[in-house]
This record gives structure tokens, C-alpha cells and sequence, in this order.
């Protein structure tokens, strides 16, 4: 499978109405690895950036933002459920929002995860192990996508798919799978422009070959849908 290269859209002009949906339709780029790409009532939770939000509620045929899950929340009503968080635990808890054949887009971005454990150090000075290692079990899964890839499969969802987002979600150039070693390989050999690139694309092709390249990419996507 070959990475998904993102639409380019000039920033020279100030945008109006057409463009400015054209540009925030870029952070969207990822629907095209959905079963389907129209995207239909769609729950969002966590840590969602304003442009995500704002291209959801253009482009979806309902959004609702989940601040928490409560006996009032609604379970089996969506189609899409989007996550953008660094816990296992608010994931297990909000896939219960989808339809059964429903699906979910979740995406880890690991330099927030670094923050989050520097909230846990916070707790342990002030004196609190358990929930110290109640939050470090949590997170500590998401340092690997495979291991998220393996909470979701615990949570009854397959056909699960892991892309690499390059180089972030908010200015992402590519989507590549990070289980597709030709596309990975192709990605770094099409580098090699300059020394820095040719530097970057040989430390590319061995931590691919070392298999570390998915414990290191800061951010990561997965998609999968859940069994009836």
C-alpha cells in the first residue's frame, strides 16, 4: 500500500469561503483510508485541535464533542468515532459510542504523551503511587502502536490499520502505513536530494531494518472497525 501524499493548498492569497474549506478538508486527508470517506454522525473525544473540529462539523452530517461519559451519554448512534488521546482506559470507554460495523479513527501523538507523564511525576511527589501507576499502565501502551493496535483487537475491533503522519496531524505531507515495509522504503529512498536527506534516509532504512521506526515516529493513527 503507497503512503497517502496530502493535498497542497497555497497559504499566498487571503482564503474566502471556497478556500478555507478546502484547507481545513486537508485535515481530513486520513477519511480515505475509512471503509467509507463520507463521513456520517460522527462522536469526537479528547484532546481535539480547533482545525480538526472545525473540518469534522464542515464536512460530517452530525458532530458531537464527548467531554465525558456519564449514564446520560448515548451508546450504539455513531458511525465515526474520532480520538485523539494518549489513554487506553477513555478509548475502552468511548468506543461504546459506536455502531455496532462502526469505526475508529484515533490518533496518538506522543509528544502530548511525554507531558502527560511529566503530570504523573508531578502526582508522585505530592504523594499519590496509586494513581501514578494507574496512569503509567494506561499510557505506557501507547508508547507502541502495536500495543494499541492490541487494546483495540481486547475491545472486539478488526481489520485495524496504523499510519505514520508526517511529519504531524496538523501539517501532515504524507500518511504512510507503518505495517508496509515497501512503502516505508520507499518513502526514504526518495530522500536522498541532499547529505541531510541522504543522512536521514539512511537512519530511516535502520531503524526499519531494527524494527524500532513505529516506537519512534511522534505521531500515529489508527483505524479500525468494531464487530458487530
Amino acid at each position: 500500500m503507497a503512503a497517502l501524499e496530502c493535498a497542497s493548498i497555497s497559504q499566498d492569497a487571503e482564503p474566502d469561503a471556497g478556500d478555507w474549506r478546502l484547507q481545513i478538508a486537508k485535515r481530513l486527508d486520513w477519511r480515505f483510508l475509512l471503509p467509507d470517506p463520507n463521513l456520517g454522525h460522527v462522536a469526537c473525544v479528547g484532546h481535539v485541535d480547533r482545525t480538526l473540529l472545525d473540518a469534522l462539523r464542515e464536512f460530517s452530517t452530525s458532530l458531537s464533542v464527548i467531554s465525558s461519559l456519564d449514564a446520560g451519554s448515548r451508546f450504539d448512534e455513531f458511525d465515526l468515532l474520532v480520538a485523539c488521546s494518549d489513554s487506553v482506559s477513555e478509548i475502552r470507554d468511548a468506543v461504546t459510542l459506536i455502531t455496532p460495523q462502526g469505526t475508529v479513527y484515533w490518533e496518538v501523538d506522543r509528544r502530548r504523551w511525554v507531558k502527560a507523564l511529566a503530570c504523573a511525576a508531578i502526582a508522585a511527589i505530592r504523594g499519590s503511587p496509586q494513581r501514578v501507576r494507574s496512569q503509567w499502565r494506561d499510557r505506557v501502551a501507547v508508547l507502541h502502536p502495536a500495543r494499541c493496535a492490541t487494546a483495540l483487537e481486547r475491545m472486539g475491533f478488526t481489520g485495524i490499520e496504523i499510519h505514520w503522519h508526517r511529519p504531524d496531524f496538523a501539517g501532515c505531507l504524507e500518511i504512510v502505513p507503518l505495517n508496509d515495509s515497501s512503502a516505508l522504503e520507499h518513502l526514504f529512498r526518495q530522500r536522498q536530494g541532499s547529505v541531510r536527506d541522504w543522512l536521514l534516509s539512511k537512519l530511516g532504512r535502520a531503524l526499519l531494518k531494527l524494527k524500532l521506526l513505529p516506537q519512534l515516529v511522534p505521531c500515529f493513527s489508527i483505524i479500525a472497525r468494531r464487530q458487530a
